[in-house]
């Protein structure tokens, strides 16, 4: 029998106090995602655990599993949100995560990561993944390799 999993992925950009309209942003991407008919959300960029539980609460009702992947000093900004029970977590620390004397990438200090759920649709153990990486520009940024 096959199955059909619709996944949405976004990066949030919510930075609190940085990013420009944090609150309506979230407000927006709840509306959305308890219109849309996604399965499964992967969110970025989700700092801060006042926004997931902002989201958590906005959508109980159509996606009422989720989870928050807390790593680093403010946390990894992964979430996920699922119409469909979350039966395991996991979190993997990235060893490459920027630099603390550059504290205005805020790479290092958020602790990248990536996050892995286990859903039972159908019989079917599946196991999503949801990541946010640093990025990597030799120009702007310092070699990393």
């Amino acid at each position: 029998m096959p199955v059909r999993l619709h996944i949405f992925s976004l990066n949030c950009w919510g930075i609190r106090y940085l990013s420009k309209h944090c609150a309506q942003r979230y407000a927006m991407i709840g509306d959305l995602l308890s219109k849309e008919q996604h399965d499964v959300a992967l969110l970025q960029e989700v700092w801060s655990e006042k926004d997931f539980h902002f989201l958590k609460k906005k959508l109980g009702v159509t996606h009422p599993y989720s989870h928050y992947f807390k790593s680093g000093f403010f946390g990894s900004g992964l979430a996920v949100f699922s119409k469909h029970r979350i039966h395991d977590a996991f979190l993997y620390k990235y060893t490459l995560n920027g630099y603390p004397y550059m504290a205005h990438h805020g790479d290092w200090f958020g602790g990248k990561a990536v996050g892995k759920v286990l859903l039972n649709i159908s019989g079917l153990a599946i196991h999503v993944f949801v990541t946010h990486v640093s990025p990597f520009n030799p120009c702007v940024s310092p070699r990393f390799f």
